[in-house]
């Protein structure tokens, strides 16, 4: 007897956000609260980023929410006058620099070093200030990769990839993805670059009947490297 599937839900925490606004304005008309709702818009709008970075958290997404909540912190301390203008361009340019300099940096189609072999047909690697090599040998079907300052490697070229495509989503912010294909499948690729390149090297085939990979890319002051 098949069990039914589990639904898991999360709290969006935008709309809970709004739900409060909502009720703090309402107080306000009715004359039961107090409270200067432009100087809260002023001095603690960067909170928006905060709350944005935490509601990525909840549903995984860790490089990209951490890079949220550091960028809304920054903002935060800047509106509330506890740090200059001045002070909050150096403080960018410095992890801007630290980011650039610390990302590592390999071949695209030669990484060195061992790979550790994933298991699965999905994947699901993060890689934060650090190094990922995976490998997939088994059935694909997609999954997420995330890299935040480090350097994440994913081999799929032994992986078996059905006639259905499979979906790719990549999110890299100050780090550099590599993605390995074979060249028996057909390859699309889609994402826009923020300060950050997307290079498809990968000699990939063509035709209706072969399987195929469909990489969705969000690249941040990062790269993306596909290969064979």
């Amino acid at each position: 007897m098949n069990n039914p599937p589990v639904t898991h839900r999360t709290i969006s925490i935008g709309g809970l956000v709004l739900v409060i606004l909502g009720i703090l304005l309402l107080l306000e008309n009715l004359d039961l609260f107090d409270f200067d709702f432009g100087q809260l818009l002023h001095n603690w709008w960067p909170l928006i980023f905060i709350v944005l970075g935490i509601n990525r958290l909840l549903v995984a997404e860790r490089a990209s929410g951490s890079m949220l909540i550091i960028f809304g912190l920054l903002l935060l301390v800047w509106t509330n006058d506890l740090i200059s203008t001045g002070m909050l361009f150096a403080l960018a340019l410095i992890g801007l620099g630290v980011a650039i300099i610390v990302r590592p940096r390999h071949g695209c189609c030669q990484p060195a070093g061992e790979f550790t072999t994933t298991t699965g047909d999905t994947v699901n690697i993060e890689t934060i200030c650090g190094e990922s090599r995976r490998k997939v040998t088994t059935e694909f079907k997609g999954g997420t990769t995330e890299c935040l300052l480090g350097n994440l490697i994913l081999d799929l070229r032994e992986a078996l990839f059905l006639p259905a495509s499979a979906t790719l989503r990549v999110q890299n912010i100050f780090g550099k993805t590599t993605v390995l294909i074979p060249n028996n499948v057909s390859l699309a690729v889609t994402g826009t670059p923020v300060f950050g390149s997307i290079n498809n090297h990968a000699a990939g085939a063509s035709g209706e009947s072969l399987p195929k990979i469909v990489i969705n890319a969000q690249v941040v002051f990062g790269e993306l490297e596909i290969g064979n």
